[in-house]
């Protein structure tokens, strides 16, 4: 519970070489990551917060080509170290990559995510993530990142859909300008035996729209200033001691130093 990532592997000499791993590990569900100084912009999008961003299982990896691979995973379900049901989930997922070039994903990702004996069920909850990060020319990197998914429980189909898009310019050296917008869009699933409990959000939809300068004087030392607007479709954001308010803006400013 107090670990970022802790795993183990073994390359075997299978084909191009089959790699066997498992333990505490990053989702492989959209392109970005934890670490600040590898992000464009200083903050996360709500796809990053509100999707899985780590498992615990057992993956096998293998490279087809030298620009595709393919793994698979068994793992104890979204976010947790100890499952909280009694299956596993399952997860497939594709990438190709040109270095400094193009990297594209695609993960298809399936398994009971309710607790036991949970109103809803315990229904397979099914989803499918794309990305893909495209550095256009030698100064301008682009971002686009999709995601949806069904669950069929008691109460009906919940449902989601979200998108991400952002850019990455360089102004001159040292100088990058990076916007973002992103939403996400859920629905509960409701019939006459009542409504199933959210999935991500106390909101039908939420959105953000970003706008972050990053400045390199060194190649690891990142100095960022960062504009944020929040919206959605209920009041879920704080202006004094309890959630009041559909909307937010924050600035941030920021150092960080990364080797």
């Amino acid at each position: 519970k107090f670990l970022q990532a802790a795993h183990v592997g073994y390359l075997t000499g299978i084909g191009r070489g089959l790699r066997i791993g498992g333990g505490l590990f990053l989702s492989p569900i959209g392109p970005e990551g934890m670490a600040i100084k590898d992000q464009w912009q200083w903050s996360r999008s709500n796809l990053f917060v509100g999707l899985p961003f780590y498992h615990t299982g057992l993956k096998l990896l293998y490279p087809m080509t030298d620009a595709v691979s393919a793994a698979l995973m068994v793992c104890n379900g979204w976010n947790s170290v100890v499952d909280n049901n009694a299956g596993k989930s399952v997860a497939v997922h594709i990438t190709y990559a040109i270095a400094d070039e193009l990297t594209w994903g695609l993960v298809y990702f399936t398994g009971v995510e309710r607790p036991d004996n949970s109103p809803e069920g315990s229904p397979l909850r099914h989803l499918l993530d794309t990305h893909v990060t495209f550095q256009a020319t030698k100064s301008l990197a682009l971002l686009a990142h999709g995601d949806g998914g069904v669950e069929l429980n008691r109460f009906g189909t919940s449902s989601w859909i979200a998108f991400a898009l952002a850019l990455r310019l360089q102004v001159f050296e040292g100088l990058y300008v990076a916007p973002r917008i992103d939403a996400f869009f859920e629905t509960k699933a409701k019939n006459a035996l009542g409504k199933a409990a959210d999935i991500f959000w106390p909101a039908p939809y939420i959105s953000s729209q970003t706008l972050s300068i990053d400045w390199r004087p060194e190649a690891q030392v990142s100095i960022r200033v960062e504009y944020r607007h929040d919206q959605a479709g209920a009041a879920m954001f704080y202006k004094a001691d309890k959630p009041n308010a559909k909307q937010q803006d924050t600035l941030t400013m920021g150092m960080v130093v990364g080797y």
